[in-house]
C-alpha cells in the first residue's frame, strides 16, 4: 500500500478568465527566477502571496506568515480563486516553463502530510508534449484543473512543447476544509497510511499577551551553537506571536489555537513562567518530542547591540553566497544545456 502520488481535485477554473489575469500579470510584473540548482534559471516565477508581500521574493518560506502581493490588485480572478478557498494558503505563485526547457529531478521538502503543508496546482497554459513527472507516473493535467500531487517524492519536468506552460501553485495548511477537496475514500486511505497533521483553528489570544510576549530573544542552544538573536512581537490582527530573526529578511509567526497556546506546522509554543519581572516561553518539537526554554528580555546589552551588527552582516553575507552559488549552478547548467 502506498499513498496517492496525485488526485484530481473537487474544482476547476474558467480558462479564459485564468489567462486573462495571467496576461495582466505578464505585462505588469516581471517573473523572476526561482531558486535551486536543478534548472538553468528559466524556470520563473511571479509571487501572488507569500511570506513578506513582496512579489520580488522567489523564496518559498513556510514560516506561517503571509500576505498578497501587488500583483493581485490586477489579477481579480487569481485573487477570487485563493480567497474562495476557506483553508489558509501561505504561498500562492505563477510558475513559468518556457519552450523546450527542463527543471530537473528534485524533491520538496516540508510538503507532506505529516507536516501539514500540501502544495497543488491550478494549470493556466499547458500542452500534452510538457512531460511532467512524479517518480515515473506522467501528470497529465488539464488547463483549468485542479490537481494534487505528492512533491515530497522526487518529481521533473521537460517542457517539449513550443509555449510558455503556466501554473498557478499553492500551497496549503491542511484542515478539514481542505481535505474536503480529496474524495472521502482517498482521505481514508491517506490517513491508514500516515496520521494527517490538520491546522488548528486560530482563535483570539489573552489580552495580556501582546504585553508579556514582545522582547528580545537568543535562539536556544540546542537549536545553534552560535549566538543568533532576535525579536518578538505579538500581532493582535492576526493572533500571532512573530518571530524576526535579525538579519533574516522572513519573519516566522504562530498562530494561537488557545489563549495561550501558538503552534506552527510541528511547533508549539506555551508561556512557560512570566512572574512580572521576566518571561520565558517553552518551543515544543512535537515531531521529535524535543523542548526547548526561549527568554525574553526588555533590552540588550551594549556587548549584545554591537554583536547583531555582526550578525545581521553575517546573515546577509551567507544569504548572497547561498544566492550567488545558486545563480553559478544554474549558469552553468544553461552553458552545458545539461538539467
Amino acid at each position: 500500500m502506498s499513498l496517492p502520488i496525485q488526485v484530481r481535485l473537487d474544482g476547476s477554473y474558467d480558462i479564459k478568465k485564468l489567462q486573462l489575469d495571467l496576461a495582466n500579470a505578464e505585462r505588469k510584473y516581471s517573473s523572476l527566477p526561482q531558486s535551486g540548482p536543478y534548472h538553468d534559471g528559466s524556470w520563473t516565477g511571479i509571487a501572488l502571496r507569500n511570506a513578506n508581500g513582496d512579489y520580488k521574493t522567489s523564496v518559498v518560506f513556510g514560516g506561517g506568515t503571509y500576505s498578497d502581493t501587488e500583483v493581485l490588485t490586477s489579477c481579480t480572478y487569481f485573487k477570487e480563486i485563493i480567497n474562495n478557498f476557506s483553508f489558509t494558503i501561505g504561498c500562492a505563485r505563477l510558475l513559468f516553463v518556457p519552450a523546450g526547457k527542463k527543471i530537473g529531478e528534485h524533491t520538496d521538502t516540508g510538503l507532506n502530510w505529516g507536516s501539514g503543508a500540501i502544495r497543488i496546482h491550478i494549470p493556466i497554459v499547458t500542452n500534452e508534449n510538457v512531460k511532467f513527472y512524479i517518480k515515473n507516473e506522467r501528470l497529465n493535467w488539464k488547463e483549468g484543473e485542479l490537481w494534487y500531487g505528492d512533491f515530497s517524492l522526487p518529481h521533473r519536468l521537460h517542457n517539449q512543447s513550443d509555449i510558455t506552460r503556466v501554473h498557478l501553485v499553492l500551497d496549503c495548511l491542511v484542515d478539514e476544509a481542505f481535505l474536503a477537496l480529496f474524495p472521502a475514500e482517498i482521505v481514508t486511505k491517506i490517513e491508514s497510511y500516515i496520521p494527517i497533521t490538520r491546522r488548528k483553528p486560530t482563535v483570539d489570544f489573552d489580552a495580556d499577551i501582546p504585553i508579556i510576549c514582545t522582547g528580545y530573544f537568543r535562539l536556544p542552544k540546542q537549536v545553534s551553537k552560535l549566538p543568533i538573536f532576535g525579536k518578538l512581537k505579538a500581532n493582535a490582527l492576526t493572533n500571532q506571536l512573530v518571530f524576526t530573526i535579525f538579519g533574516f529578511p522572513l519573519p516566522i509567526g504562530f498562530h494561537a489555537v488557545e489563549p495561550r497556546r501558538f503552534e506552527n506546522l510541528g511547533y508549539e509554543i506555551t508561556l512557560k513562567v512570566h512572574d512580572g519581572k521576566r518571561t520565558t516561553l517553552l518551543l515544543e518539537n512535537t515531531t521529535e518530542n524535543k523542548t526547548f526554554d526561549i527568554e525574553l528580555h526588555d533590552e540588550l546589552g551594549s556587548l549584545v547591540v554591537r554583536y547583531i551588527k555582526i550578525q545581521k552582516l553575517l546573515v546577509g553575507v551567507s544569504i548572497g553566497l547561498i544566492n550567488a552559488v545558486t545563480k553559478t549552478q544554474q549558469y552553468l547548467k544553461r552553458l552545458s544545456n545539461k538539467v
